[in-house]
């Protein structure tokens, strides 16, 4: 049914289920593979996210420490959603945990916005998209702006 769908579209609720649902039925790299062939695939809230390379989980007592798990990596880079009022707090510690290599950063996608991957490039669609560098000590970047 997916191969002959327009459009392969990822729902929201939680990263972590849809991740574990997506693993536990053997469906990551058939995703990847629709999207190599030139299937559009797209995201909602938590599905944007899991779209991306990584996301983070948290100890229910700790939300300031986590550990990153993978997503299925259609993006080449990491996606927080819809926390613009609450200042990115999961999109600093999920940049905190990836290593620091120039030109790489995560990205917080506004409740008002989306963005594009076109498989090369990734551009804001109806405001700015948040970034901040990866590292022990990330820096707020210029948004990207659409």
């Amino acid at each position: 049914m997916l191969a002959d769908a327009d459009v392969v579209f990822v729902s929201g609720g939680d990263v972590e289920e849809g991740m574990r649902v997506v693993e536990d039925r053997g469906l990551c790299s058939y995703f990847r593979d629709l999207s190599r062939a030139g299937k559009v695939v797209e995201g909602v809230s938590a599905g944007s996210i899991m779209l991306g390379k990584h996301w983070v989980r948290f100890a229910e007592e700790d939300d300031h420490h986590g550990e990153i798990f993978d997503c299925l990596g259609i993006v080449p880079m990491s996606f927080d959603v819809h926390d613009e009022k609450g200042g990115w707090t999961e999109l600093h510690a999920l940049a905190r945990l990836l290593p620091a290599k120039p030109g790489e950063y995560v990205c917080g996608l506004t409740s008002k916005c989306a963005a594009l991957w076109d498989g090369k490039r990734l551009t804001a669609l109806g405001g700015p998209l948040a970034r901040l560098s990866c590292g022990p000590h990330p820096r707020q970047l210029s948004d990207l702006a659409p």
